[in-house]
């Protein structure tokens, strides 16, 4: 059975927890799919979040992409397919997170932040940079503390995968269970009804489209199409009236000198006495305290000390080395201690409350500090950036006053400067001036005359509708393709559902169409749409299914047997 889970893992779950570490942070993109989720619940006790969510939605894109290239896009399976997906991916997670916690594999924290200070895209020169660190894990909407949480179980999970692949022995029945679900399979028996095999198969007259047209007047109206008159600002416009004096520059570099002297990453490493070894923690104060003492006098060296006196098992290897720190990857205690030593010292003994423990101070690596003059030119363009926003948010305030007491779009900008696109459609305005204001425009048409504002990122648009042209009816000989491709598509969404329900009532007895039987069919396989393969899994053995697919297309299933493997 090992040996069927090891080819599972090397699959797309493992491809997954692995390559998770691999990137500093899950930068999520938008979906028209809305939020698929607004009642999270719980599996089997584990609460599901929105970041939870989140990272299965991450975790699909970055599978399909890695599949179908980097221009797949989820959003052409359809709302439905993906929902189940993201639900799927969801459940998973939270089983093997589950199955790591009742394995005893589950990290803690501190891991977690050794991890992290390895992640390239936090390290300024090589170094850990915690300021980095922070600016990038909130500016993607998350605290330090969740994003920690976030690699915290991702590990986990990757810790259990690895130790089942490893050959771990797993004996908690929940675990086994785990692991028989995922090697379930099933035996089906299916129709497809391909949406575009039916649809060639239509036939139809000169007649049948004339009468479709007439019977179906709002499929064939023109585009409604919006004039407007525009003005765009943007951080660009107002950087060239801006003027900097050196004071300005020094004060910024006084203040860059401060963030890199605060982010000294320093490495040390430890001795340590796990005090349920010890009658009394006095006991144990006094013999971690002559060993100190030995040390310092020159009985035996720090690194001879691990090896024969530190109880600490994972750091024995590796002569106690606890790895870097910036501030925040070891105990509170363990930092104090190490701001005040220099390179070579020896801490107190530490009490950590179930250990106590003596420091060395290994290593400290300090952040390359530009001078001012090779500081001088990024300084000057961050603080240009900064007041050209200023600048930008006091001019959007100034135009919003205006137009709150009633200035018109000719008043407020004058004609020079002023844009304009004629009889544009949706589309034709979308790609000219971008989603948000072709989506504004054409949800204020009443507000014919008005002043209108669209805010994004960097830039704002003020503009007003100055023309509309209502939608008309075609004429039939313009709109004859269309009406064609719209005939065909209903009378194939028609059979297609026709044939549906004689499959069904039938119950897959004395059916005309091709009925296709796979046998062992696993719940990641790619034989049959993952759609399918969701709703094969989902119902009970004899049950019949159906499963749409994004095109059109529709699976009428029956599992007809289950196949599950031996637990070992």
């Amino acid at each position: 059975m090992l040996e069927s889970v090891r080819s599972f893992l090397s699959g797309k779950t493992l491809f997954v927890l692995v390559t998770f570490l691999a990137i500093p942070f899950v930068f999520f993109g938008s979906s028209s799919f809305g939020t698929v989720f607004t009642n999270y619940g719980s599996i089997n006790g584990e609460s599901v979040s929105q970041t939870d969510v989140s990272l299965a939605a991450s975790n699909l894109a970055q599978r399909y992409k890695a599949i179908f290239g980097e221009e797949f896009n989820l959003e052409s399976l359809g709302e439905e397919t993906y929902s189940e997906l993201l639900r799927k991916e969801i459940i998973d997670q939270k089983l093997l997170l589950i199955a790591s916690k009742e394995a005893d594999l589950f990290v803690n924290d501190q891991q977690s932040k050794k991890e992290i200070i390895k992640v390239e895209e936090f390290q300024s020169d090589g170094v850990f940079d915690e300021s980095l660190f922070q600016t990038i894990v909130r500016s993607n909407g998350f605290t330090p503390e969740e994003y920690i949480t976030m690699i915290q179980e991702s590990l986990s999970m990757d810790y259990f995968i690895q130790g089942i692949a490893n050959g771990f022995q797993v004996n908690d029945k929940k675990v086994k269970n785990y692991i028989q679900a995922f090697e379930t399979t099933r035996d089906v028996e299916f129709f497809e009804l391909n949406f575009s095999k039916i649809k060639e198969a239509q036939q139809f007259t000169d007649e049948d489209i004339l009468s479709f047209y007439e019977s179906n007047p709002l499929l064939f109206f023109d585009e409604e199409r919006l004039s407007l008159g525009f003005v765009k600002l943007n951080l660009e416009s107002f950087k060239s009236d801006i003027l900097f004096d050196e004071s300005s520059i020094k004060l910024a570099y006084e203040e860059y000198l401060a963030e890199k002297n605060n982010n000294i990453q320093r490495k040390a490493s430890h001795i340590m006495f796990d005090l349920q070894n010890f009658e009394s923690l006095d006991i144990a104060i006094s013999e971690l305290s002559k060993i100190l003492a030995d040390i310092k006098s020159g009985v035996f060296s720090f690194e001879d000390a691990v090896a024969n006196f530190s109880q600490d098992e994972a750091t024995l290897e590796s002569m106690g080395d606890l790895g870097f720190s910036a501030g925040f990857a070891f105990p509170e205690e363990f930092e104090i201690a190490l701001t005040s030593m220099e390179p070579g010292d020896i801490s107190g003994v530490i009490n950590l409350g179930d250990t106590l423990h003596l420091l060395k101070l290994t290593e400290v690596v300090k952040p390359e500090i530009l001078s001012f003059e090779e500081a001088s030119k990024s300084l000057r363009d961050e603080l240009l950036a900064e007041e050209a926003s200023t600048s930008l948010e006091e001019a959007i305030t100034n135009y919003e006053q205006r137009i709150l007491a009633g200035e018109s779009f000719q008043a407020l900008f004058g004609s020079e400067d002023v844009s304009s696109v004629a009889q544009n459609s949706y589309e034709d305005l979308r790609v000219r001036l971008g989603d948000e204001v072709a989506s504004a425009a054409f949800e204020n048409t009443s507000n014919f005359g008005s002043v209108l504002m669209v805010e994004e990122d960097d830039s704002v648009t003020f503009f007003s509708i100055t023309e509309r042209i209502e939608p008309i009816k075609l004429a039939f000989e313009d709109a004859k393709s269309k009406a064609i491709d719209e005939f065909i598509n209903l009378k194939a969404t028609q059979e297609i559902e026709r044939l549906a329900t004689s499959i069904m009532d039938s119950e897959f007895e004395g059916i005309d169409q091709e009925i296709q039987t796979y046998k062992e069919v696993t719940r990641y396989s790619s034989l049959l749409p993952k759609s399918v393969i969701g709703k094969l899994f989902s119902g009970d053995i004899g049950s019949i299914q159906r499963a749409e697919l994004p095109d059109g297309s529709l699976y009428i299933i029956k599992a007809v047997d289950e196949n599950l493997p031996p637990i070992l």
